[in-house]
């Protein structure tokens, strides 16, 4: 069924709205920041700043794929389902100004050398951003109206893509080795934020997966008929 003007989760949403969107990450941003600081003994450089833009950038992530399946759960409200959306193009945003801090001003640290050694995350890093990319630019109306209600819906549905490209991209750099040396060694008082990252993913997916089994079974009780969901890179 196609949005009507009146349906502002998806056609617009209010300056407290990007207001908190735009908080969440900057929070992220400050906190992972201050975590590497005071917890990893990884004073404040571009590379601190360059890994908490993308915890920031994947933080947001979670947000905007979690808040559908908790609406249609019942757990949070209105409110919180149309911060998917902003939340979206934040993590979006986020994610370019990663790219940007690791091409420019420590291109020699992840130059071409770098990307050549670790082919594999670039090539996984290239399709988060460039799938989110692709969201945020359909996440808009003059979008929505010129693809249709089926098509825009189905595009969204797909930002999982985005979620799990991001998260194997510093999987596959062998982050799971500063666990393992974290729990045997406690070289650190805290061990990587990668850590509560892919914990925070594998819980977002599990809840995405447990709200995708319940509508096969029939079960979406906070979906109205005649009102499609809005928001944007969740689904």
């Amino acid at each position: 069924m196609e949005y009507n003007n009146t349906d502002s989760a998806v056609l617009a949403n209010s300056r407290s709205q990007w207001a908190i969107a735009a908080a969440w990450g900057a929070g992220w941003f400050a906190f992972s920041m201050v975590y590497h600081d005071l917890w990893r003994n990884k004073p404040y450089s571009w590379l601190t700043a360059n890994e908490c833009l993308a915890i920031a950038s994947v933080m947001s992530m979670c947000f905007a794929l979690a808040a559908g399946p908790l609406f249609r759960f019942g757990w949070v409200g209105e409110y919180v389902r149309r911060l998917r959306r902003p939340m979206g193009i934040v993590s979006f945003v986020l994610a370019i100004l990663h790219v940007l801090v690791a091409i420019i001003p420590m291109w020699s640290e992840f130059g071409l050398k770098w990307m050549v050694r670790h082919p594999l995350s670039i090539i996984l890093a290239i399709v988060a951003t460039a799938h989110l990319g692709i969201l945020a630019r359909i996440s808009w109306p003059s979008a929505h109206k010129a693809m249709g209600y089926a098509r825009w819906k189905s595009w969204q549905r797909t930002a999982w893509i985005a979620f799990a490209a991001s998260l194997a991209h510093f999987l596959v750099l062998g982050k799971e080795a500063k666990w393992v040396e974290w729990f045997e060694k406690r070289p650190t008082p805290a061990p990587t934020f990668t850590l509560w990252l892919t914990l925070t993913g594998a819980a977002v997916l599990a809840l995405r997966a447990a709200d995708w089994r319940a509508r096969l079974g029939g079960r979406d009780p906070k979906e109205h008929a005649g009102k499609a969901p809005g928001g944007s890179a969740s689904g």
